[in-house]
Parts: structure tokens; C-alpha cells; sequence
């Protein structure tokens, strides 16, 4: 039920004249658990983050569902990423000390596809959040006009389904 109504409210806010970058940034942080192991403390902080600010929860999820498949795909290039940030030189000092830290070991950085995942998905993140701010933008102007003008929408808007559900979406959220 939590799953659904977050669903919901992501079609309700794709509609919706506000939320374009909250989505966007739910997307882009979908984007980055879906390059990190989510049972680790980075996949926790991003958790954490999620709950934490007004971020749109659903959209995170339906992204991390989306994006978990490319490191699968991409694990020789994430391993090559990785193990050459692991074995510089100049970090090696860097990583050595970090990794007899408490909490540390639970990134799992010490895992070359886990630390080349994590860079990859840090640094694509932003183009994530700036693509998919542009195509919500877009398909609001597009595709979510025509969209409302439709019979099947106009039909499903004047169902006792959708005026119950607005009903409860008021007292609920």
C-alpha cells in the first residue's frame, strides 16, 4: 500500500505544476543506490537522505529498479575505475588509513567494482538530475497536457474511484 500510494504521488506530482526537481533529484539519487551495494553505509546515507529531505521517494525507487542493471553490464569498467583509484600511489596512504577507521569498512570501498560503482554513479548523478529535469519539463508541456485532454483521463477523472482517492489523498498525506 506505502509502494502504491508513493506511486501515486509521483504520477500526481508528474502532473502537477511543482516537483519537477524533486523528482529529478529522486531519480538521481536512484541513480547512485543503483551503483552502490545498498547494504553498506553509503546506500544508508542515501536511505537516510531520502527520508530526510523532500525528496520523491517513489521516483528514487522506480530509478534504483532501473539503473541496478548497469552496473551488471558495466562491472569491467567499474573494476578498472575502481582498482585504479585503489592502487594510486599517492591514496594508497589515504585508503590504508581510512579503511582502520571504525566505520569506514562498511562502505566496502575496499571492493574495486563497489569503489568504481560509487565514482561512476557520483559523478553521473548530476547529468542524471539535469536530463531528467528537462524531459518532466517537458513532458508536462507535451505529453501531460494532451494528456488531460484525453477521454480515458477525463472518463477516469469523473469515476467515483478517482474522486474517492482524492478524498483520501487529502486527509492521508
Amino acid at each position: 500500500m506505502i509502494i502504491l500510494k508513493q506511486i501515486l504521488k509521483l504520477i500526481q506530482l508528474l502532473h502537477s505544476e511543482n516537483g519537477s526537481k524533486s523528482i529529478a533529484i529522486g531519480i538521481a539519487l536512484g541513480f547512485v543506490m543503483g551503483f552502490t551495494p545498498i547494504l553498506s553505509l553509503q546506500g544508508f546515507l542515501i536511505v537516510l537522505i531520502l527520508l530526510l529531505f523532500r525528496v520523491q521517494i517513489a521516483a528514487a525507487l522506480l530509478s534504483w529498479l532501473a539503473f541496478s542493471f548497469l552496473p551488471l553490464m558495466m562491472s569491467k569498467s567499474l573494476n578498472s575505475i575502481g582498482l585504479y583509484v585503489l592502487q594510486h600511489e599517492i591514496l594508497n596512504p589515504f585508503w590504508t588509513k581510512l579503511y582502520q577507521a571504525p566505520i569506514f569498512p562498511l562502505t566496502q570501498f575496499n571492493n574495486s567494482i563497489i569503489m568504481g560503482g560509487f565514482i561512476a554513479g557520483v559523478i553521473g548523478a548530476p547529468l542524471v538530475y539535469l536530463i531528467f529535469l528537462y524531459l518532466v519539463k517537458k513532458y508536462r508541456n507535451t505529453i501531460g497536457s494532451k494528456l488531460d485532454q484525453t477521454k480515458f483521463i477525463k472518463f477516469i477523472k469523473a469515476s467515483k474511484l478517482y474522486n474517492w482517492y482524492t478524498a483520501y489523498a487529502k486527509n492521508f498525506s
